[in-house]
């Protein structure tokens, strides 16, 4: 019989509180169980369920799928309650879960996130939300290979997608198309390639225009169509780097490079993130500046 989610965490308290005084000192690398310790060491939440993913794969890689398996429902219970932005987050619950073969485990989980995607008010990130879980149950390789309940929910994604306004409706076609493309669904993901060019056709704000070039560069890259996807991609950066006012300049900056660190290149997207920071800095508003340079500087640390 499983352990139940409070013995479990009992367990590996108990573990932290006889390994707390063999921690390493200097540089000395930290053992696993010192990590373990030192993730359990925090209050529960996002960040502890963070820190202990990461244990959790390193004990997987260790072929400890016990030890594993009692972490990522540690980290589970941290964040099962929560709401929209515990999202991405649950999504690396149920990946973990995936890969120490608890598919039964990862399906609860999945059904966690479209539980709370289905709550979210804005249209275009209640379709990121289902498109995201979609593409897991998807995917037969990394997910759950259960294309039935991927198109369940990719088919709620596509329609919310179609009601989002203009602006932001060709981000979040591509969005939708991306998670039809992650579940190897490559009809129904030309299917959105199709009306995602219907929408950069009739694009004028350049920020828009921008976002939605990336991310449609990004699922032709995915489909194997490297060719469309650079261009795509040059066309992006050349809008972004067109935009007059700061803010948004920055921020289209930002998903330009995004998709190119995306496309593998690296030196290429960390440029464009230092003119993204440069327009950040030249925000009136404190407040929408600090926020705009926090995304940034988290992306540029993702690429160090």
């Amino acid at each position: 019989m499983r352990a139940s989610p409070f013995m479990i965490v009992g367990s590996l308290l108990v573990g932290w509180a006889t390994l707390a005084g063999t921690a390493g000192c200097g540089k000395r690398p930290l053992r696993l169980e010192d990590r373990l310790a030192k993730a359990m060491d925090q209050a529960p939440g996002p960040g502890r369920a963070k820190d202990l993913l990461a244990v959790a794969r390193r004990q997987a890689a260790a072929d400890d799928r016990v030890g594993a398996h009692d972490t990522i429902t540690v980290a589970y219970n941290d964040v099962s309650a929560g709401s929209e932005e515990s999202v991405a987050t649950l999504l690396e619950v149920a990946q973990a879960y995936i890969d120490v073969d608890e598919r039964r485990t990862a399906r609860t989980v999945l059904n966690r996130v479209a539980e709370i995607a289905k709550a979210i008010d804005d249209p275009g990130r209640k379709a990121k939300a289902l498109a995201d879980a979609g593409a897991l149950f998807g995917n037969a390789d990394t997910g759950m290979a259960d294309p039935q309940q991927a198109r369940a929910l990719l088919g709620e994604a596509t329609t919310l997608a179609e009601e989002v306004d203009d602006r932001f409706r060709a981000e979040a076609l591509a969005v939708v198309a991306m998670g039809y493309v992650s579940g190897g669904m490559a009809e129904e993901a030309g299917t959105m390639v199709e009306k995602l060019e219907a929408c950069l056709v009739a694009l004028s704000d350049p920020r828009a225009k921008a976002e939605a070039l990336a991310a449609a560069s990004s699922v032709y890259a995915k489909t194997g169509n490297e060719e469309k996807a650079k261009a795509l991609l040059a066309d992006a950066a050349s809008t972004a780097k067109g935009v007059d006012r700061a803010e948004s300049k920055a921020y289209a900056l930002l998903a330009v490079a995004n998709a190119t660190a995306t496309s593998g290149d690296t030196a290429a997207a960390r440029k464009l993130l230092d003119e993204a920071d440069a327009a950040a800095g030249k925000v009136g508003d404190p407040d929408a500046q600090a926020t705009a340079m926090k995304l940034i500087r988290n992306a540029m640390s993702r690429l160090k």
